[in-house]
């Protein structure tokens, strides 16, 4: 077989996987979306025939939409990518010391959030039991029969009183480190979620979180479409890699390289050349978590710039720039999820006229984005151990409907 022919087979044959698994969509006007939440499950396909950004069907004039990438009604996105293989990999090859890092940020902080959410609240109650008195003396009775003198430790003549405690936490979900779930950011002009959801059809289930009737079926409901509980109950496990953009920049230029409460953009051209420098090799369902200077920077602030930012209407931060040269990169790596140190992963406010990066990673792709991750400790023993990758783990809050969660992340090396 010539070589031309092998090469015209070869494409033949992609371009062929790929229509199968697009369901042969080119536009907008013949895709056909289900509506039926899909039972969550670990995928088991390989997903071999990932197209590439470029080959992604446009919607609505924008670029890159995967709706049918993962089949229709699909509820997980660039999730599904964490197969059991993917995962078997990546603890076979990344676990080796057993050395463990929380990802998470103290859930109070930062203690003023931004964009306007509400801070962590967290309440402490001491319990009271009215059988206390009758525990105490049938325990005293017990002992004494088995020839043992045991003392009753009160404080007071409430006999009501003794060791034991509740707490109670009210958080709005994204006011820490999180995962932006699929009901957080839709896509504004085409005004519709992931799998081109309209927005009135998740807005008007918002009255409908009541799980007191039948919990179990609240995960096929109409109002659980796209909810958090789809990566809660897979999870978000796989390799993680890190690119510390805000270690690496102070090392090569000496000095602080941009402040990351200003609106400054961290552009492709300098996470590959992080990537470079660190000897990182991308492949298919990594996910990628990149250092950007904002949880330093906030643990270095006084109260008064902690306090000026808060008050901001638009915060300014850096962050990822906006374009469709940034959106190829991260699809064609095809990771499974992406998240950052900073509060909004792009550079912020975007620019006038550009679309959010959130836009087309929640709404087209179907791909988590993590805010905020406490990357210090990581970055540390990266830098010391000179190994960037690691076997990532996050475990989003069970919440049927859930628009976002905390991410209880953790990396092991």
């Amino acid at each position: 077989m010539s070589r031309d022919k092998h090469e015209h087979d070869s494409s033949t044959r992609r371009l062929a996987a790929i229509a199968g698994q697009l369901g042969s969509v080119t536009s907008s006007s013949v895709q056909t979306i289900a509506r039926r939440p899909m039972p969550s499950s670990r995928p088991q396909k390989e997903w071999r025939h990932l197209p590439t950004f470029k080959e992604l069907p446009r919607e609505g004039g924008f670029p890159g939409c995967a709706w049918n990438v993962f089949g229709a009604g699909d509820q997980l996105g660039t999730v599904n990518l964490l197969t059991d293989h993917v995962i078997a990999r990546t603890a076979k090859e990344e676990i080796r010391t057993g050395h463990a890092i929380s990802l998470n940020w103290p859930i109070h902080l930062p203690l003023t959030p931004f964009f306007g959410r509400r801070a962590a609240q967290h309440k402490l109650l001491a319990r009271r039991a009215h059988d206390f008195a009758e525990r105490r003396e049938a325990v005293q009775d017990t002992m004494k029969r088995k020839g043992y003198h045991v003392e009753t430790r009160t404080e007071n003549d409430d006999p009501s009183q003794g060791p034991l405690s509740d707490d109670e936490l009210h958080i709005n979900t994204q006011s820490g480190t999180q995962w932006d779930g699929l009901r957080h950011y839709g896509h504004i002009s085409l005004n519709c979620f992931y799998q081109g959801i309209p927005r009135k059809d998740i807005h008007s289930t918002f009255d409908q979180n009541d799980h007191t009737q039948n919990p179990y079926a609240d995960v096929k409901s109409h109002a659980a479409q796209l909810g958090i509980q789809n990566w809660a109950q897979h999870g978000i496990v796989g390799r993680g890699v890190l690119l510390d953009v805000w270690g690496y920049l102070w090392r090569k230029h000496g000095r602080q390289p941009y402040d990351p409460v200003s609106t400054h953009a961290i552009t492709l051209d300098v996470l590959k050349e992080v990537a470079r420098a660190q000897g990182v090799r991308f492949r298919q369902g990594d996910i990628l978590l990149i250092r950007a200077g904002f949880v330093q920077r906030y643990q270095s602030s006084t109260v008064q710039e902690r306090e000026q930012w808060a008050k901001q209407p638009a915060p300014t931060l850096a962050g990822l720039e906006q374009g469709e040269h940034m959106l190829e990169w991260i699809w064609d790596n095809h990771f499974a999820a992406i998240a950052s140190d900073q509060p909004a992963l792009e550079r912020w406010p975007c620019p006038t006229g550009s679309t959010l990066l959130h836009e087309t990673l929640l709404s087209l792709f179907g791909m988590p984005i993590g805010e905020m991750f406490d990357l210090e400790e990581l970055c540390m023993h990266a830098q010391r151990t000179r190994r960037w990758t690691f076997y990532f783990s996050s475990w989003p809050m069970n919440i049927y409907g859930g628009v976002a969660s905390p991410a209880n992340a953790s990396a092991t090396f």
